[in-house]
């Protein structure tokens, strides 16, 4: 991100110096030009009559009587000849003493052979540049330069800046209605967005794959009830194997906490019976329990008496005990089908005790996987939630640095072509006070010496502070951001009386927040964030206000330079 910021405003304010700077270039050529057809035909005769004069006559005199045409000229301020060896060293009669005048024409001075041995240069009146040189031309191409800047630099921040930012807005938008998004048009930006492109398309890759984990679960659980009544379900399979073989004995067996097994539904058994039992070896039942298969006793002949006495007391003579599975074949419990006749499981019977054992199999697993989607459901809700916050704070910041970005475009656009400083600077402190919990906001610029900083006046904020001027030999907090350079938070009037006490004299303040501006590493100035009550800038206003700065400063020592320039 810094990168990015970095070349988008060395691109932003780049574009319009490099349209400045050949205009210049220009005007340079176009006035010199101009001058020249003035000047060049005298200083012809001069160079030629130079070139066939001996060199035993090329003395000061001569130098001077050669000259003479320029000593007459209007056009003239004054000349000067001056010979490569330094022998020879002439200045013309200066025709306006002050008259401060930079502007010259150097002519090289040959011999007759060609050879440079001198060098003649000219001071050009000035009303001769006024009279000679095409002004409108010169207006005209700084117009078509300043419009050339702007439109390129606008085009640039429309495609580095603004549509992109529109097309993030657009794919935000699909994201909070749950609407699968058009990655691909704002994969075509590169950069930071194709960073942001690839972490926003992970994000809502997630989220749709939770949308629709939750859709799922939520269909599952309008098909189930609220509460899987498994009693019921047990009472059901049982009165179908007694439909199909009267007088049979059930019972459905799970595990207990004790490590045994437990008769949680039963039919046609006294209510004496018990109800646990221990898993032992020659127990029928605990045999298809820890075997996983169907164990079938035909009579009591096979089985030991004293593991099967609970069901022999209830005069049971056959059994047929099939071991209830889940998915991974693992064992949920014993459905037992007794009868008091031996012999009298065929195959239509057993077949019937499979088909009902299966589907108690699956009923015993869908309560399972009824408890497990409730837990499920629990944790997706606060899965859900946690993922909602997330996309709330990842929205506020996504808006935050929106708002950010559309502050400091603002203020270039506004900076592009103004050289006004405290014009700049009256749209910097109202962005500021605009976009932030400031109730008031100036800025300092160091004089020549840096030693002393003084308010820029704009009209904005109480007149005492816009008069107010600092030297930073007699502030605390002028050498702090010498040091730190980076915002410096004084939060309570104490802090602010021990660091700060000059600005006290100009108003009530509660809180402050200096914020330094710094050129090849010198405070060049400072801003100044303030605050008469109980309050304080939050840390992404410190954030938006120190962007401000720097891009303040950047604008401001740009137009110090060109109003040096143009002095």
């Amino acid at each position: 991100m810094n990168q990015f910021i970095t070349k988008f405003l060395l691109v932003t304010f780049g574009i319009p110096l490099v349209f400045f700077a050949l205009w210049l270039f220009f005007a340079d050529r176009h006035i010199d030009a101009s001058l020249r057809n003035v000047i060049d035909p005298s200083v012809y005769g001069i160079q030629h009559e130079f070139a066939g004069v001996a060199v035993q006559e090329k003395s000061l005199d001569r130098i001077r009587i050669l000259t003479s045409t320029l000593e007459l000229s209007r056009d003239i301020i004054t000349f000067s000849f001056l010979s490569k060896d330094r022998s020879i060293s002439y200045e013309g009669i200066r025709k306006r003493e002050r008259v401060f005048w930079p502007l010259d024409l150097i002519y090289p001075i040959r011999d007759i052979s060609g050879r440079k041995v001198a060098r003649l240069t000219i001071w050009p009146a000035p009303e001769l540049l006024f009279e000679t040189v095409n002004w409108q031309l010169l207006i005209v191409t700084l117009i078509l330069a300043v419009l050339l800047s702007m439109v390129l630099t606008l085009f640039y921040l429309y495609h580095v800046l603004f549509s992109p930012l529109n097309a993030l807005e657009k794919l935000v938008s699909q994201m909070s209605l749950g609407a699968e998004s058009n990655f691909m048009f704002f994969g075509k930006y590169g950069g930071v967005w194709q960073n942001i492109r690839v972490d926003l398309k992970k994000l809502n890759a997630k989220v749709l794959d939770i949308n629709t984990t939750v859709q799922m679960l939520f269909s599952v659980s309008k098909a189930l009830t609220s509460q899987v009544d498994t009693s019921q379900i047990f009472k059901v399979i049982m009165l179908i194997i007694q439909k199909k073989f009267p007088g049979a004995m059930c019972a459905v067996l799970l595990p207990n906490e004790g490590g045994g097994l437990k008769i949680v539904a039963k039919i046609g058994f006294s209510n004496a019976f018990r109800k646990t039992m221990q898993i032992t070896p020659g127990n029928p039942i605990t045999d298809a329990f820890t075997g996983a298969k169907t164990v079938n006793i035909e009579n009591l002949d096979s089985v030991d008496e004293k593991a099967f006495e609970d069901f022999i007391a209830e005069g049971v003579n056959s059994q047929m005990n099939v071991p209830l599975m889940d998915e991974n074949s693992g064992v949920l419990g014993v459905l037992s089908v007794s009868s008091k006749e031996e012999n009298v499981f065929d195959v239509s019977l057993t077949e019937t005790v499979l088909v009902v054992a299966k589907y108690l199999s699956i009923a015993l697993c869908n309560v399972k996987l009824h408890d497990k989607v409730v837990e499920r459901n629990r944790q997706l809700e606060t899965e859900l939630a946690i993922t909602s916050s997330q996309l709330l704070q990842t929205n506020a910041c996504l808006v935050s640095k929106a708002r950010d970005v559309k502050a400091l475009s603002d203020i270039s656009v506004f900076a592009i072509d103004k050289f006004d400083i405290a014009q700049i600077t009256k749209y910097a402190q109202e962005k500021i006070i605009e976009l932030t919990s400031a109730e008031a906001a100036y800025f300092f610029v160091a004089d020549k010496s840096y030693e002393n900083f003084i308010a820029v006046k704009t009209g904005v904020g109480e007149a005492s502070f816009q008069e107010a001027s600092f030297n930073k030999n007699n502030l605390k907090i002028i050498e702090r951001l010498a040091e730190s350079k980076a915002p410096i938070l004084l939060l309570s009037p104490e802090e602010i009386a021990e660091q700060c006490p000059e600005i006290l004299k100009y108003g009530k303040v509660f809180s402050a927040a200096f914020f330094p501006s710094i050129h090849n590493g010198i405070i060049t100035g400072f801003g100044i964030v303030l605050n008469k009550f109980a309050l304080s800038v939050s840390e992404s206003d410190i954030k938006l206000i120190e962007s401000i700065t720097f891009v303040y400063s950047g604008i401001i020592e740009k137009v110090k330079l060109c109003n040096e320039k143009h002095a």
